[in-house]
């Protein structure tokens, strides 16, 4: 990942690390703890955006973003999570990262929280269709003919369990829920996905999960869920297709 590839020169350079050698699937979790060395010995989380250090390690989390273009921005577990597999995060006192996500909107939006772009969103891989063995979630939109496909199905989307959705979105037929509400501090969208998909609690590093704000007719607002079906005889499905990773790049 050319993001983390330029991460780990500045930090470790400033550090005094030049010389350390980095697993490529770990190259997250060390630009973290680059991160967190710093903040605690400077008070600045460069080469992270921010640190956020909770009194339960398990719940901090950085926020790290592409130094140049900005184009690829993510908030990362500060504990060694490896991913939406990790049993850990099903747990009733599990963080919500996110909704930690969703509040962290802001740095990319000018400071404002009502002013996403169309079809932001929030998104994470499976287990095997992921470059980095820690949790993190993509803040980017989703590209535009998803973004058509998904507007097109919303009336019939079902807030009470995931659904097929009526159309395929790059080929792949989605099952999406309708969350109400206007943030996500007391609705896990991992937790959701869990209770609400059939099959997803026993298999969850196979599922893809994509959060979505949404405004319906009726002037309720609320989020999309969009997850696959992994037992369809497909290949296993990444969330890459699905984003426009640069539609965040100058936003802030």
């Amino acid at each position: 990942m050319r993001l983390l590839a330029l991460l780990l020169i500045g930090g470790s350079a400033a550090l005094g690390l030049a010389g350390t050698q980095v697993s490529e699937r770990a190259a997250l979790g060390y630009v973290v703890g680059l991160c967190q060395a710093n903040a605690t010995v400077t008070d600045s989380p460069m080469p992270c955006l921010s640190v956020d250090r909770r009194m339960q390690r398990q719940d901090g989390y950085a926020v790290v973003r592409e130094p140049i273009h900005k184009k690829r921005t993510v908030l990362t577990s500060l504990a060694a999570i490896p991913g939406i597999e990790d049993p850990m995060l099903l747990d009733a006192r599990a963080p919500n990262f996110f909704a930690d996500a969703w509040n962290e909107r802001a740095r990319f939006l000018g400071g404002s929280r009502s002013g996403e772009p169309a079809g932001f969103v929030l998104a994470i891989n499976p287990q095997y269709a992921r470059s980095q063995d820690r949790f993190h979630i993509h803040l980017a939109c989703l590209e535009p003919r998803s973004l058509q496909r998904l507007a097109d199905d919303l009336p019939r989307i079902s807030s009470e369990r995931f659904t097929a959705m009526g159309q395929t979105m790059q080929g792949r037929r989605l099952w999406a829920m309708r969350v109400d509400g206007t943030d996500l501090a007391v609705k896990n969208p991992l937790q959701l996905l869990a209770e609400h998909m059939p099959g997803a609690r026993e298999s969850m590093g196979r599922h893809l999960l994509m959060v979505i704000p949404e405004a319906w007719p009726d002037g309720r607002r609320g989020f999309v869920l969009l997850t696959n079906q992994p037992n369809d005889g497909s290949p296993i499905l990444s969330v890459e297709p699905f984003l426009d990773k640069s539609c965040l790049a100058h936003a802030a």
